[in-house]
């Protein structure tokens, strides 16, 4: 793995509004590489709007489209990382981030866990991912995971074992309490994604959305960690903001030789317990 700057760009779309949001995304980006940013990352749909039901199939696209070119060529510049609703090959709409580097695709991911309770309705509309892979790249060793994944420890357990030396995450996210006794989403996604980078010693980032869409606003809170579970950046509350976060590689070798929980990891023994239970379901 190598230093390198990641922009975090916690920025507001335009619901429905395709050419608009690619045009503010690459606009952002080439703005985030004028400042020394060698990657950015942006929120979970960020090209279409999160609240699509019946419009997903609508503003789909391929991630290597036309209407994707201005992302494309800016990616000549800085790596970007964004998400929109792919028409996949086998004409199913899923929920993907892809990572553009060089003018090309290093890595697309299609989202796995789709929650359909309260206000997410994303099973109804949204075909799941299959795949959970981590990659080389310029910057080091990634892995990609989409707002709901990182809820799901057994994922980011996989990249880790995969070799992931970072985590690259974009969410979409309502700023909403659950329960009575007023525990707040923001405070469980700190802790949640802390604790990935801190168990898995793995840096991770994620960038969730702000602004409102029908009625929901989304918080922001956007988080880096580092390997060590040490915070590196949380962005504002319900504001636009573009932080620059410095990646200090030998934090990775530093992490992972004082505390050994990723040499103690024994990933044969939960393989077998797990082929265990799934044969006495």
């Amino acid at each position: 793995m190598k230093d390198f700057r990641l922009a975090i760009a916690q920025i507001e779309s335009k619901f429905g509004d395709l050419a608009y949001n690619i045009g503010k995304h690459a606009r952002v980006a080439k703005e985030s590489c004028n400042s020394g940013a060698n990657m950015v990352l942006f929120p979970e749909l960020g090209l279409s709007g999160y609240s699509l039901r019946d419009l997903s199939y609508n503003l789909a696209v391929r991630p290597d489209g036309n209407e994707m070119r201005p992302i494309i060529e800016a990616s000549k510049e800085i790596a970007i990382f964004c998400s929109f609703p792919e028409m996949c090959p086998d004409h199913v709409v899923r929920i993907s981030g892809c990572l553009y580097i060089g003018g090309e695709i290093a890595q697309i991911y299609r989202k796995i866990h789709l929650p359909t309770h309260g206000l997410f309705e994303e099973a109804r509309y949204f075909g799941k991912g299959n795949t959970i892979r981590a990659f080389d790249t310029p910057f080091g060793r990634l892995g990609i995971m989409i707002c709901r994944d990182l809820w799901h420890p057994e994922e980011a357990y996989v990249l880790s074992r995969d070799g992931a030396e970072m985590i690259i995450a974009c969410s979409a996210i309502p700023a909403r309490v659950l329960g009575k006794n007023g525990f707040s989403v923001k405070k469980f996604f700190e802790r949640t994604t802390g604790n990935i980078a801190f168990t898995n010693q793995v840096f991770l980032a994620s960038t969730n959305k702000v602004g409102y869409e029908d009625g929901v606003a989304f918080f922001g809170n956007s988080v880096v960690f580092g390997p060590d579970g040490h915070e590196l950046a949380i962005l504002p509350e319900l504001v636009e903001h573009v932080q620059i976060v410095y990646i200090d590689s030998s934090v990775l070798a530093k992490a992972r030789y004082n505390m050994s929980l990723y040499r103690e990891s024994d990933f044969g023994t939960v393989l077998d317990e797990m082929e265990r239970i799934e044969k006495n379901a």
